[in-house]
């Protein structure tokens, strides 16, 4: 059942991650683009100046790709009145399991894209012997973002009512992405105390606000 329904879903799916893979490939270099303007007169600290552009850049695709992949699941079955997922032998209870496994099984896809371009980006950059590559970690970490953001909308997706749907929506989006403009516009979060609660560790969100460190010491 796993096997037919991942087939159904990546049709459904395939577009729209095939565009977030490219963005995923493309937010690294982009973010060395912007954040240096010589790769060979670059010192350690023009190196590691331009994550706050990757932090931003990553977090927010990380919020379209989890909520990109999310109604790509789900999107299909309100538009056609669930009839495909009437017409499976298997309960309600299941078919929103595999769905949800599908899904996570997706968002696999970008993270992969994010860590070859944030490879890429790198190869060709003289590091000295004081700094160090994190592609991988930021891909981990850009999957747990992508998987919290689709988690949520999936929540969400299931709430009763168009009208209580859509303001959640719009509630978790300024949640997500006001303090993902406020780190953009240079403003520290940390010093604000009633900000502490939700951008900090345990907190979810602090995987979006804190620092993305694709080259560190």
């Amino acid at each position: 059942m796993y096997r037919h329904m991942f087939a159904v879903q990546w049709k459904w799916a395939r577009a729209p991650l095939a565009a977030l893979c490219v963005l995923g490939m493309m937010v690294p270099a982009l973010a060395m683009r912007v954040g240096l303007t010589s790769y060979v007169s670059a010192t350690p600290r023009d190196l590691t100046s331009f994550t706050a552009a990757l932090g931003v850049g990553l977090a927010f695709l990380a919020i379209v790709t989890g909520a990109a992949v999310q109604s790509a699941g789900s999107w299909p079955d309100v538009h056609g009145k669930y009839v495909y997922a009437l017409s499976l032998p298997i309960a309600w209870r299941e078919y929103l399991f595999h769905r949800t496994l599908i899904g996570l099984t997706l968002l696999l896809l970008p993270a992969l894209a994010v860590w070859l371009g944030g490879w890429l980006a790198v190869a060709t950059v003289p590091l000295p012997d004081t700094l160090h590559t994190y592609a991988g970690g930021v891909a981990f970490r850009f999957l747990l973002a992508s998987v919290l953001s689709f988690a949520v909308w999936t929540a969400l997706v299931q709430l009763s009512g168009r009208r209580v749907t859509l303001v959640a929506l719009l509630c978790l989006l300024a949640l997500l992405v006001t303090p993902l403009v406020l780190s953009a516009i240079g403003l520290d979060l940390s010093s604000g105390g009633s900000w502490n609660w939700l951008i900090d560790p345990p907190s979810p969100v602090s995987v979006f606000v804190s620092r993305w460190a694709l080259i560190d010491v």
